[in-house]
């Protein structure tokens, strides 16, 4: 009895891992000949089988999910990006586990291709102000390939810019503890013929200097974009409400950016709406000191100085 049992589970698992095959084949043979959607559904009839099938059947169901749903993103379903990245990323996990590499190098190969495919519909997303699908696009870049971490830093922008703060500080936390920094090197030259400068890659740029059409060439590092990031943190816990922690964040960019006189005057502002009006001038003060030029700055701080009934500071602040 036990033998004619283990004969009728071993018949069933023959009969699903052909069924498996089969459905496979179907849905390669479909996508090959550029009917996506009868792919899809093909992979979709033997979903439920996957998880239990062996690795090397599970990467190649996953390795031709991630080209369906990558097909369907390429056509302008959106939402397929993120499926497509996460059968590749289950290809890679999958072959990796098992020791057995079949799909993998083609794999990465076609999320290269599907990352640059994200950027630029990031890019287009951010011209018509959908900053939010920007965002997850960008996010989605990183998370494919992460030493790319400039897409990160490019999520966390286009979230700000579409006022998904929650969204934006996640990702800029993540950088900061990541203590990305962001400044990369710029190659320059003169244009002898011209006498403009211009921008070019480092070997590009040196092949020039020899052939004698440029000179002058000049390796310049960008600005670190580490203080940019502790201060949109502190902005954003401000416009968030959580006092305490943006209170603890302009500490921190202070530290990192001592002569931003907007961040000055957005922590004074932070201190303003808490009713510490002691705080407040004593910013103001401080800002007023590195821009003593900006009128507004000694219009707020006389104002304030009304409101104490200090009346001769507030005149001095005035007459400035």
């Amino acid at each position: 009895m036990k033998t004619k049992i283990l004969i009728a589970l071993t018949m069933a698992f023959s009969v699903v891992g052909f069924a498996q095959k089969n459905e496979l084949k179907a849905a390669e043979k479909a996508l090959k000949s550029g009917a996506t959607t009868e792919a899809k559904a093909q992979l979709e009839s033997i979903a439920g089988m996957i998880e239990g099938a062996d690795a090397r059947v599970q990467a190649q169901y996953h390795f031709i999910r991630g080209k369906v749903y990558a097909d369907l993103a390429n056509k302008g379903d959106n939402t397929a990006f993120k499926e497509a990245a996460n059968s590749y990323n289950k290809v890679i996990s999958t072959e990796e586990q098992s020791g057995k590499s079949k799909y993998s190098a083609e794999t990465k190969q076609l999320m290269v291709a599907m990352t640059s495919d994200l950027v630029n519909s990031a890019v287009e997303d951010n011209k018509n102000k959908n900053y939010k699908d920007a965002a997850e696009k960008l996010h989605m870049s990183y998370t494919m390939s992460p030493k790319d971490t400039v897409y990160l830093y490019f999520a966390a922008s286009s979230a700000v810019n579409g006022g998904h703060y929650d969204m934006a500080l996640e990702h800029y936390n993540k950088l900061k503890e990541m203590g990305y920094d962001g400044s990369t090197m710029v190659y320059k030259a003169t244009n002898v013929a011209t006498g403009e400068v211009e921008n070019m890659d480092q070997f590009q740029r040196d092949l020039m200097i020899k052939s004698g059409e440029y000179k002058d060439p000049v390796d310049e590092r960008t600005p670190s974009k580490r203080a940019e990031i502790v201060k949109n943190i502190a902005l954003i816990y401000s416009q968030l409400g959580q006092d305490d922690k943006a209170i603890a964040a302009f500490t921190e960019a202070r530290a990192d950016s001592p002569d931003d006189v907007n961040l000055i005057l957005n922590e004074a502002n932070l201190y303003y709406r808490l009713g510490d009006k002691e705080k407040f001038k004593s910013l103001m003060a401080d800002a007023a000191e590195m821009a003593p030029e900006n009128a507004d700055l000694h219009y707020n701080i006389g104002v304030i100085n009304m409101e104490q009934n200090n009346f001769e500071e507030a005149r001095v602040a005035y007459r400035k």
